[in-house]
């Protein structure tokens, strides 16, 4: 579905986890509301929320996925963590991934292998494994790259979130790219990056023309 539908990445909306400790109920609504006007991609981080928890909310979110020819990424702390110490998608995601509600993880940039996590997630599930990584520099950014196997005839096409692309409200004082090395970095990119970081109604003509594949919110959509 991913590389055959690159809209799915124009806008992702990532949950608002410890940020706003938003009751199961508000966070279900929010994302719900998010599908239904008629963004396609949510990226579910609850690092704090059991898995059976996170769970419920990714089956009640199925029908609206469905709907709006959605996707689901799971971040890989959610639920206490997405991946057994082999590198095994844990059974409460591979049923997620059987009834067709998760469809990729989201993980660190210095992680487990991308390759190998693909291949343990299909052997375990049978389905392609999108995996999406944070990245804050070119050097991150080239040992993504690295496992990538987007457009390569691969099956875990791998895309990446640049960040912080401005300044941020958790980081105000924090270290961040800028419009134009943003650019800079997206347009000399191997694999599909999508911009986060600062994204606020205020300056949002700053990300006019933006050359990536789309652009993530973490904090505005929940204000």
């Amino acid at each position: 579905m991913w590389t055959t539908d690159p809209d799915l990445l124009g806008v992702v909306v990532w949950s608002p986890g410890r940020r706003t400790h938003l009751p199961p109920g508000q966070l279900l609504d929010g994302l719900r509301a998010a599908l239904e006007g008629g963004l396609r991609t949510l990226l579910l981080r609850e690092p704090d929320r059991s898995e059976e928890e996170v769970s419920g909310i990714c089956l009640r979110l199925a029908p609206a996925l469905k709907a709006a020819a959605g996707a689901l990424l799971l971040h890989g702390q959610s639920g206490g963590g997405a991946l057994d110490s082999g590198l095994v998608p844990k059974p409460w995601v591979r049923e997620l991934v059987s009834a067709g509600v998760v469809h990729g993880l989201h993980l660190p940039t210095v992680g487990p292998p991308g390759d190998q996590v693909a291949l343990a997630w299909q052997r375990a599930t049978s389905t392609e494994c999108a995996q999406s990584r944070s990245v804050h520099s070119q050097q991150e950014l080239d040992h993504v790259q690295r496992e990538s196997a987007w457009g390569g005839g691969g099956s875990h096409p791998v895309f990446a979130f640049l960040s912080p692309v401005l300044p941020t409200r958790s980081h105000p004082e924090g270290p961040f790219l800028g419009v134009p090395r943003a650019r800079q970095l997206t347009v000399e990119a191997r694999l599909p990056t999508v911009w986060l970081g600062g994204l606020t109604a205020q300056n949002a003509g700053a990300w006019d023309h933006c050359p990536a594949a789309g652009i993530a919110d973490l904090g505005a959509y929940w204000d």
